[in-house]
């Protein structure tokens, strides 16, 4: 398995955002964003289930999914599509 710098990187700030700002579990944080847990623990190790390194849009994918339910926890409203 080879990961390179830049993800292992955004792997250990997801996991750190993950513990420490919204103080989740994989198990809370699979269902507020429909990933499997063991997606969530694979993105936190910086590499797929092929053991290869995760693209740049599956990384934007998964940050916006991670910031929708970090703004949901900070107490911002719920997201709406405007209406």
């Amino acid at each position: 398995m080879i990961v390179d710098e830049t993800n292992r990187r955004e792997a250990a700030k997801a996991a750190w955002w993950r513990r420490t700002v919204v103080k989740l579990t994989p198990k809370q944080l699979a269902e507020l964003t429909g990933y499997r847990e063991r997606a969530i623990y694979l993105f936190e190790h910086g590499y797929t289930n092929a053991g290869k390194p995760h693209g740049k849009n599956e990384w934007l994918r998964y940050k916006m999914n991670c910031a929708g339910v970090d703004a949901l926890i900070r107490g911002r409203r719920p997201f709406t599509w405007g209406c």
